[in-house]
């Protein structure tokens, strides 16, 4: 009946959520390297993407290129939970809050 329904519903909808978290786990690991990369060359002038890599792997090992990765991990798990849930981006809807705000 009606509550069988409702359980496949919440079933699917917890499913997706959880896709979701994972999609934004594998991303946040192949990404933040990256991120970490980029940053390090905006503050710090290196010649090329490959000596920026060397020093921050001489400096702190390969963990410093995921500085930072828990809390931003969180927030991506939490942002691909949303979209594939939901279908939506969470800062989209929150710049359209802001700009209804004004």
């Amino acid at each position: 009946g009606g509550a069988r329904v409702m359980s496949d519903v919440q079933n699917k909808s917890w499913k997706s959520f959880a896709a979701g978290a994972m999609a934004g786990s594998v991303d946040t690991s192949i990404t933040m390297p990256l991120d970490t990369i980029k940053t390090a060359m905006q503050i710090r002038h290196y010649e090329g993407v490959a000596a920026c890599t060397r020093s921050i792997i001489q400096h702190d090992g390969v963990a410093g290129l995921y500085y930072g990765f828990t809390p931003f991990l969180l927030q991506r798990r939490c942002a691909a939970s949303f979209r594939v849930e939901f279908g939506f981006d969470v800062p989209e809807v929150e710049s359209e809050l802001m700009v209804r705000e004004d």
